[in-house]
């Protein structure tokens, strides 16, 4: 998994103009389809609600020229059909085109992609998940509370998402080189002044004080 150097702003074709994340790695990964051939594409790595494993990409039916059954959802290779060499040279090229071939209505805009960046463009989506956010999650987490989680937080701080896990926050850092160990005396810290609260204030506390 590499890092890509300019983030790329990812959007989604609805009335929203701002990006609906940002892509930030991708890979290299060599993909056996069903009565397809095998083949080793670049992949950007993002995270997909619905749980694709795989989204193709522009570039990727330009080259292979594929045969597509929409009805019952195969795809299929066919050597008689030459697909274009040199396409990742140039795949920047093919998405703007995907892009400018769509007709649009409202105040949609076309996004606009960095030029300076290698644009690899088939995409799988969650079950990897994209390492901005399936590292932020413990494997015990739940998927209904990342679901919520996702949901009532916006998409601007999805890179920080960490700070919502329950899960996290109920374990200790790692242990450190540079730890220093503290002896305490007792079971429990002393009690301390505790500024006023109200009765409910005061459960809660105390609630989560037993808790953690």
């Amino acid at each position: 998994m590499s890092e890509i150097p300019v983030k790329i702003p990812l959007f989604i074709l609805d009335s929203n103009e701002s990006p609906a994340l940002f892509i930030t790695h991708y890979t290299k990964w060599v993909v056996d389809l069903p009565s397809f051939t095998s083949f080793e594409w670049d992949f950007f790595i993002i995270y997909s609600p619905k749980g694709e494993d795989l989204i193709l990409g522009y570039d990727f039916l330009y080259h292979f020229n594929p045969i597509i059954d929409w009805k019952d959802g195969m795809i299929t290779y066919d050597s008689s059909h030459k697909g274009s060499s040199g396409i990742l040279s140039s795949a920047s090229n093919y998405f703007a085109t995907a892009f400018n071939s769509v007709s649009l209505s409202g105040e949609l805009k076309t996004p606009s992609l960095p030029s300076s960046v290698h644009i690899p463009s088939i995409i799988p989506s969650q079950g990897y998940g994209p390492s901005s956010l399936e590292e932020q999650w413990d494997e015990e987490e739940e998927p209904e509370e990342i679901g919520t989680v996702l949901k009532v937080v916006p998409i601007a701080y999805h890179q920080s998402l960490d700070v919502f896990s329950k899960v996290k926050e109920e374990k200790l850092p790692p242990h450190c080189a540079c730890d220093h160990h503290i002896e305490l005396e007792g079971l429990l810290p002393p009690i301390g002044v505790i500024y006023s609260l109200s009765n409910q204030e005061s459960e809660t506390l105390w609630a989560y004080i037993s808790e953690n």
